[in-house]
């Protein structure tokens, strides 16, 4: 099953989205982009969802992909 890490400040939304998501692919959610990059550094996701805007934590977050 394919993996999505979702990246949602919106507790609503991330619900929505996870629900969603669920039946299809394993989905992780966290709430900021520093969790994110916790999560990203001992894990493997297919695909990252994330809706912030772009800032020094989303650089770290490019620089801990590549």
């Amino acid at each position: 099953m394919k993996t999505i890490l979702l990246v949602e400040d919106h507790d609503l939304m991330r619900l929505f989205l996870v629900n969603y998501l669920n039946s299809e692919y394993e989905v992780y959610s966290v709430a900021t982009i520093k969790e994110a990059n916790a999560w990203i550094k001992y894990q493997h996701a297919d695909l990252i969802l994330a809706d912030f805007p772009k800032n020094e934590d989303t650089l770290e977050m490019n620089r801990i992909l590549r």
